[in-house]
């Protein structure tokens, strides 16, 4: 079977950037001055890919800002879920409460550099303290489905209790039902029905 290549009309297409993937890593550049990181190198590096595909005739963009990491297990507060170390970190810092603050430092700062966006932080932390109508009863916001061993990430356990209960797939990544919670939040704002906002604005 060959490779067609899909007839798009770039007019009209809605071109979606995510920025949680590089997030963690750019904080841990931009805490350990490697490479003289900046968080506004991290902002001109995302708006850069925008020049870029608008260049090439993409018109219409969303923005998903980033996530309240400092509320997962990896970035977590101790008694919040947050944990010593992860296979994500196996070396990470003793001082867990640093980090989870420095995380929701980062997090904000960038996001609130953002001046026009989709509310993703706030979508997600709604989700997070008002979990009824997106998580199955009873919701497990702190804690992950599915972890692994910090020395080799090899060994790994899912809960007991279905996936559909838990805000987090792991220690770092949103569950499915988080995942379609935010699909539908999505699509409400592309047909300009949502209800998210930023406080701020």
């Amino acid at each position: 079977m060959a490779n067609i290549p899909l007839q798009l009309c770039v007019e009209v297409l809605l071109y979606l950037a995510g920025i949680n993937g590089p997030f963690p890593d750019v904080v841990y550049e931009v805490n350990s001055s490697l490479n003289d990181t900046t968080i506004p190198d991290y902002v001109d590096c995302i708006f850069k890919r925008f020049d870029t595909l608008y260049k090439n005739g993409a018109r219409y963009f969303v923005l998903m800002n980033t996530a309240p990491l400092e509320l997962s297990p990896l970035y977590g507060l101790p008694g919040k879920g947050g944990l010593a170390a992860s296979h994500y970190w196996p070396d990470k810092p003793a001082n867990i409460t640093e980090v989870s603050y420095k995380m929701k430092e980062y997090t904000q700062l960038v996001n609130d550099i953002y001046a026009y966006r989709t509310p993703y932080e706030f979508f997600m932390s709604d989700v997070y303290y008002n979990p009824a109508p997106y998580l199955s009863s009873p919701a497990n916001v702190t804690g992950q489905y599915y972890l692994c061993d910090v020395a080799t990430g090899s060994q790994c356990t899912s809960s007991n209790t279905t996936l559909d209960h838990f805000f987090w797939y792991d220690e770092l990544h949103p569950s499915e039902q988080v995942d379609k919670a935010i699909a539908k939040e999505f699509i409400n704002v592309v047909k300009g029905t949502s209800n998210a906002r930023h406080p701020k604005h």
